[in-house]
């Protein structure tokens, strides 16, 4: 990156186009959602691998990491939070899925209320942003295939949807 490309960066993430970002992950895991319940899986690979490899996926992945989640915690990287230039950096480097490794946990001990503690394994933002990538092309096969009457942990589903269909039986 040039000396000017650098100072415009804060700026440049600020300035992406959210919005379609997010129209464009979602139209890639309607058609992912779409091919698992046709039950083809040769679709659905070559869409995951495309959602994967998607600019807007990137940079969603990180966003959610690094600003609508951000843990307090750091990881080993001892990073907690980033600014807009690494976060920039981050999404570009979140290309390559064939040489990603997973760094080490950072293990925290919880104590639990009967005097015992509780060992917690607190990843990387990095890894963090992965996960979060890897979980945007994974969603869509697991909703496809879940059943109707099944609202526990799924995205969209709350308890308001269970009191709806109890009482319209």
């Amino acid at each position: 990156m040039t000396d000017k490309t650098q100072k415009v960066l804060p700026d440049e993430w600020r300035a992406l186009p959210w919005k379609i970002f997010q129209c464009n992950l979602y139209r890639l895991q309607h058609r992912i959602y779409k091919a698992a319940k046709r039950n083809d899986i040769s679709s659905v690979k070559k869409l995951q691998s495309l959602l994967i490899g998607s600019k807007c996926s990137k940079y969603l992945s990180v966003r959610q990491v690094t600003q609508l989640n951000m843990s307090k915690e750091p990881g080993v990287d001892g990073f907690s939070s980033i600014n807009s230039k690494q976060r920039l950096k981050l999404a570009d480097d979140l290309g390559s899925m064939g040489n990603w490794k997973h760094q080490k946990l950072r293990r925290v001990f919880i104590p639990k209320p009967n005097g015992n503690k509780r060992a917690l394994g607190i990843a990387t933002i990095r890894d963090r942003a992965m996960q979060c990538l890897i979980k945007y092309a994974l969603e869509p096969v697991y909703e496809a295939q879940a059943g109707d009457g099944s609202y526990g942990f799924r995205p969209g589903h709350s308890t308001w949807d269970i009191q709806g269909d109890y009482f319209k039986t």
